[in-house]
């Protein structure tokens, strides 16, 4: 029967069994079992890829301490816990769980769930990128969450410390995505010759809000594209002009010179081009 069970139930029962693990060595396991995923970025029977950024590792544990989830995840590595199989500078090291030898009950061969080349990494939404038109099936495993997405290492925001962020976050009240394009924006309009997080100290929090102000702030161009779909979509004014009641953007007036004046409506049509005259 064993043979037949999922390699993650297995690997969690090695942990649990384990005596030479601490409860923190539990845990990280745990964390990272709970996270895994195929080559494909499905949880199947043969499932044993994982990754997780510190932040989200120290939360899923219970450790308060970076210092103490690096101790731990080389000693996880030293007795064969887990298997270093991708490490990108910046980016999460991919791991491949495995159980030690002394470390399972089972009669089979329990080592590793799948193949010992490390695989490709798996993109965002769990897919292959051998296989880029592929779909895979959702779990039905409501309960676990989503594999950890690695952050792109192509913007200055993917380097920044998460206080730093949590700092603009709260001082200007922006999202996850407007805190990257702020800091992306700090970057690009300054030449920062420090650590991002020392010359962000140095700025307040109300040039934080004027920047993301800025970021909300449409452009002219963006403006002037905006206006163009209204005014092809909006009706003609009581003056028979087309879209006339519509304001400028730039001017803050009316398109249609009547409208600007509050003129009525010209009875019979009255002064309009190609109108017919009235009587």
């Amino acid at each position: 029967m064993s043979a037949h069970r999922w390699f993650l139930d297995r690997y969690r029962d090695a942990v649990w069994e384990s005596e030479d693990l601490t409860a923190d060595h539990k845990a990280v396991a745990e964390s990272y079992a709970r996270h895994a995923r195929d080559p494909h970025g499905n949880k199947t029977a043969t499932a044993d890829l994982s990754w997780l950024t510190y932040d989200r590792l120290q939360t899923a544990a219970g450790i308060r301490r970076r210092a103490k989830v690096t101790k731990i995840l080389a000693e996880l590595e030293q007795h064969g816990w887990l298997v270093a199989v991708q490490r990108v500078h910046r980016r999460p090291t991919i791991y491949r769980l495995t159980i030690p030898h002394n470390g399972s009950n089972d009669t089979t061969d329990a080592r590793q769930g799948t193949t010992v080349v490390p695989p490709p990494v798996p993109h965002r939404h769990h897919r292959s990128s051998h296989h880029p038109h592929h779909t895979p099936p959702r779990s039905t495993d409501a309960g676990t969450p989503p594999l950890e997405d690695p952050p792109s290492n192509t913007s200055p925001s993917s380097s920044a410390r998460p206080a730093d962020r949590r700092r603009i976050a709260d001082a200007a009240g922006a999202t996850d995505a407007e805190v990257n394009a702020i800091i992306d924006k700090i970057t690009r309009e300054n030449a920062i010759r420090r650590p991002f997080s020392v010359y962000l100290r140095a700025i307040p929090d109300t040039d934080l809000r004027a920047h993301l102000v800025a970021l909300r702030t449409p452009t002219p161009s963006q403006q002037s594209a905006a206006f163009e779909l209204l005014r092809h979509a909006a009706p003609d004014c009581i003056h028979g002009t087309p879209a006339g009641a519509l304001i400028r953007p730039t001017t803050n007036t009316a398109l249609c010179p009547l409208c600007q004046r509050g003129l009525p409506a010209i009875p019979g049509n009255q002064g309009r081009p190609g109108a017919p005259p009235a009587g």
